[in-house]
This record gives C-alpha cells, sequence and structure tokens, in this order.
C-alpha cells in the first residue's frame, strides 16, 4: 500500500497534487501520510473525569475521622504526664526569693526582711547623677567671617569661571584658525558688513542709472556705457551673495594692500 502511494506521488508529481487537492490542515496532512489524528475532545473529557475522580477522593478522606494514636495496651488508661502537672499559682514565680549562696551574704536590714529592691528606680537615678558630672561643652559660636556672603558665589569661584570662559573661546578660536586656508584671512564682522552696505549703495546706483536710458538706443557708445552698467551689476550682485555670507575668508595680502591704500 505505501509502495503503491510512494508510486502514484511519483508518477503524478506531488506539487501537482497538492494543487488539485491542497491540504486543510495539519490533521488532513496526517491522514494523508495513513497518520490517526488524536481526539483531542476524547482525551480532555477523559482528564476531567480522572481529576473530578480524585477531588472526591481526596474530599471523603478530609470528611473520615482522625485514627486514634497509637499507644499500647498496657498504657491505655494511664493519662499523659502532661495533663497530671501541678498548677501554678500566684505564689509561685519563676525565680525564687531565695538568696544565692555563691553571693556573700549582706548585713542589709532590707535583704534580711526580704524586701524587694526597684532596680528602675535605682538605674534611673545612676543615670541622672551620671549625666549632671559630665561637664557640659559650650556650643560653638557662629562664625562672623566677613570673607563671604550668605546668597553670593564666592570670588574664587568668579575668578575661575572667568577663566574657563577666556580658554573655551581660546579654544574656539583655534578651530577656526584651523579651518581658515593657506594664505587666507577671516573678514571680520565689521569689515564685511562695510563692505556689504558700500556693495548695495554702488547697485543701486547703476540700476538708477540703467533706468534712464531710452527704449531704443542707435549710438554705439551709448550701447557700450549700457552694456557697462550691466556687467558691473552681476558682479556686483556675485559680490553681494558673497559678503552676505556668515563668514568670508579673503586673500590676506591684498586686504592689507588695501587697508594700506586707504591710510
Amino acid at each position: 500500500m505505501e509502495a503503491r502511494k510512494t508510486h502514484q506521488r511519483h508518477m503524478a508529481g506531488y506539487a501537482v497534487g497538492m494543487l488539485l487537492h491542497p491540504s486543510k490542515g495539519i490533521r488532513d496532512d496526517i491522514v494523508r501520510a495513513g497518520g490517526k489524528p488524536k481526539d483531542h475532545m476524547k482525551e480532555n473529557v477523559r482528564q476531567l473525569r480522572s481529576a473530578e475522580k480524585t477531588y472526591k477522593q481526596k474530599k471523603a478522606e478530609e470528611g473520615m475521622p482522625s485514627p486514634p494514636p497509637f499507644k499500647l495496651k498496657e498504657f491505655s488508661n494511664v493519662l499523659p504526664r502532661i495533663s497530671t502537672r501541678r498548677p501554678q499559682t500566684k505564689s509561685d514565680s519563676i525565680f525564687p526569693n531565695t538568696p544565692d549562696s555563691s553571693r556573700p551574704c549582706t548585713a542589709s536590714t532590707d535583704s534580711s526582711k526580704g524586701s524587694k529592691k526597684n532596680f528602675i528606680n535605682i538605674n534611673y537615678t545612676r543615670v541622672r547623677s551620671a549625666s549632671n558630672s559630665k561637664p557640659t561643652t559650650p556650643a560653638p559660636a557662629p562664625s562672623n567671617d566677613p570673607k563671604h556672603k550668605l546668597g553670593q558665589v564666592p570670588k574664587y569661584l568668579v575668578i575661575r569661571k572667568h577663566q574657563w570662559a577666556q580658554q573655551e573661546e581660546q579654544r574656539i578660536m583655534a578651530l577656526e584658525q584651523d579651518k581658515i586656508p593657506k594664505g587666507m584671512m577671516l573678514l571680520k564682522d565689521i569689515d564685511r558688513l562695510r563692505t556689504l552696505h558700500g556693495l548695495k549703495s554702488r547697485r543701486d546706483e547703476l540700476l538708477d542709472d540703467l533706468t534712464r536710458f531710452p527704449v531704443i538706443i542707435e549710438l554705439a557708445s551709448t550701447k557700450a556705457r549700457k552694456s557697462k552698467i550691466e556687467s558691473d551689476l552681476v558682479e556686483i550682485d556675485q559680490g553681494i551673495q558673497i559678503f552676505s555670507r556668515a563668514k568670508v575668508f579673503v586673500p590676506k595680502d591684498a586686504f592689507e594692500q588695501t587697508v594700506l591704500g586707504q591710510r
């Protein structure tokens, strides 16, 4: 039978068979493989009945009276010793008021009469007398130090904080210097803004000149002048874009020559 199934699987093709007769689940696969799927409902019923039987047996055992304790026949009528113990009266105590033989007898009249001492009062009196006999140390007086006032930061911390700020500023400047290309220098903000303002003023002047030209230009000199103004406007717009940046690098030699020329 198994050989015939294997032959049919090889002849028809396992994939084709799965396409024609798809599996309905794991139980269907077990049946196709020749096995028998487990009946879980029957198994659950069996476990429930077994648990119910165990519970009933336990309840029956709890309802049964406990067997009497084992005792020999010779001692069946003998009561236990714990039940025949003599009851203790108020006069009896755990520590009888008998003098200790190991301690020497004193000539005190109170001990001979059998009176009891109040050790609580005796201990309290000793502790109180010992505390009174100790010299009292004076409390340290508050120091009136005028060097520091409450609510104010100490001077050394202010100085140290200022030093840290200077060191951080120097470190940032050193990092910025490392980013500057060789032969260039970082233009200061005041110089950059001054140059930017000059470029914008020059652009406004050229735009004003450009609007004064006629629509139709016939003279060659006028055309050349208009072309020159337009090329200057292009260069000025490029300069405005450059000097509008937060950082502007300029050649060091050219900047020094410009400064000397202005002087």
